[in-house]
């Protein structure tokens, strides 16, 4: 038994007992009598492409066990007080690590936290998680206005922008929690927003990401542009949601208030797994902001886990909180992440095979879709939405030489809509232009 070994059993195990694991690992396993049955349940959780999921259903249960057999190796034999003290160190850090962080990452949006940050605090309960605030090297004051003002919220500071990617992943290698909750400054959430979210990924262990229903603040009866209930795909990497399809935003009537099985679950507001955060090494940095949800939860699904919306848990989105809609910078993000999106996951295989050759003409269908999006934006006399455009393909033929193909179980051959549900098989765009501007009348949706 080496701490190795225990990291790759359960990097959620090692994260609670690394501690105990250096002294008690630096003794014999033939005088611990809870050996066996630590090796017995690591080996079972190995032989499973999804162990990582195995061990997080198990590693509760685990905490406890080993604390209970070292208890019985102490009364056999006096020489386990050793493996006695380290279990119980082990437990104790167990019952003392945050259930979830509910982190907001900020960037000059002062504004935001004075209106929003007061009604998180009051709904987010302890025994759910802790709400902290990643600064992403502001100069409007926000940190000066949490120091003053909030003394008890927990505040990371970063020296500059690195983004909504960079920012996440530098924040939650600070964090220790069995959740991790991403939430944009401008979110207004409601009571009960995050005991909905985490009891149901308590009951389904399966769910390795999910996401609330998202309103808007402007026009509280309607969804939010930003993932509404939910995020699918259509065949050409094109995104769209339950109640917002490209432009055409539904009002919210409960019709889509049952718990579904989605593509992507909306950065402004999404609960990950942290185990599973760690296993895909977080956000994309390449991406800097925007996509970088959806790669996320494509990647997630390519390693076997699935992503869900739980309208019961509701949140008012303002929207364009750090970005106008209208911005060519935003657009610009947009048309190179979606790109580089693809080309990292879509179904992959060196060589000239059939499977290459279908990324590669797929792409290509992409990329004339989006010169003709740029040709509309010149004749509508958008100059400056044209050159993000030629920008981002520019860009994109960079950033793919950094990038990594995502690592994947399901197969680096399968056809993408047949093995992961969310995924429509047409073209949303030519629905939504023949008459289709609402998810009910999207009737081909792959689900599992």
């Amino acid at each position: 038994c080496n701490c190795k070994q225990v990291c790759i059993a359960s990097k959620s195990v090692y994260i609670r007992l690394r501690a105990a694991c250096r002294i008690y690992c630096s003794a014999s396993a033939e005088q611990h009598s809870g050996a066996w049955l630590y090796s017995i349940w690591r080996y079972k959780c190995a032989l499973r492409h999804t162990h990582l999921r195995e061990a997080i259903a198990n590693a509760n249960k685990f905490a406890l066990l080993r604390l209970l057999t070292s208890v019985a190796s102490l009364v056999i034999s006096p020489n386990s007080v050793m493996q006695f003290f380290c279990s119980a160190l082990g437990f104790c850090v167990y019952l003392h690590r945050m259930k979830s962080a509910v982190v907001i990452l900020n960037w000059n949006g002062k504004g935001f936290l004075q209106k929003y940050l007061p009604v998180l605090l009051e709904y987010t309960p302890p025994e759910y998680g802790r709400v902290i605030v990643a600064d992403n090297g502001s100069t409007d004051g926000s940190t000066d206005f949490l120091k003053k003002n909030y003394p008890d919220t927990r505040l990371i500071e970063f020296d500059r922008n690195y983004g909504f990617t960079g920012g996440y992943n530098r924040a939650f290698r600070e964090i220790d929690a069995e959740y991790y909750i991403l939430i944009n400054s401008d979110i207004r959430v409601t009571e009960g927003w995050i005991g909905q979210l985490i009891d149901f990924m308590e009951r389904h262990p399966d769910a390795g990401i999910c996401m609330p229903k998202i309103l808007s603040e402007a026009e509280p009866r309607k969804f939010e542009y930003a993932g509404a209930c939910g995020g699918f795909i259509d065949r050409y990497g094109y995104p769209f949601c339950r109640g917002r399809i490209l432009s055409e935003i539904e009002e919210d009537e409960g019709q889509y208030d049952t718990p579904m099985e989605i593509f992507w679950a909306s950065g402004a507001c999404m609960a990950v797994r942290s185990s599973i955060y760690r296993q895909l090494n977080g956000l994309d940095e390449l991406f800097f902001a925007h996509m970088e949800e959806i790669d996320f939860c494509w990647r997630a699904k390519l390693m076997g886990y699935h992503v869900w919306v739980v309208p019961q848990s509701r949140v008012y989105h303002v929207g364009g909180g750090a970005l106008p809609n209208n911005s060519p910078f935003k657009l610009y993000l947009n048309y190179r992440n979606n790109l580089l999106m693809l080309y990292k996951n879509l179904p992959y295989r060196k060589g000239k095979g059939r499977h290459f050759q279908r990324r590669k003409s797929l792409l290509f269908a992409r990329m004339l879709l989006d010169g003709a999006s740029a040709a509309v934006y010149l004749l509508q006399g958008k100059r400056e939405s044209f050159k993000a455009v030629a920008k981002a393909h520019k860009d994109y033929r960079k950033l793919k030489k950094k990038s990594r193909i995502s690592p994947r179980i399901i197969g680096y051959t399968s056809s993408f809509p047949k093995y992961m549900a969310g995924v429509y098989s047409r073209s949303i765009i030519l629905r939504f232009f023949t008459g289709y501007r609402k998810f009910s009348q999207i009737k081909t949706i792959s689900q599992k």
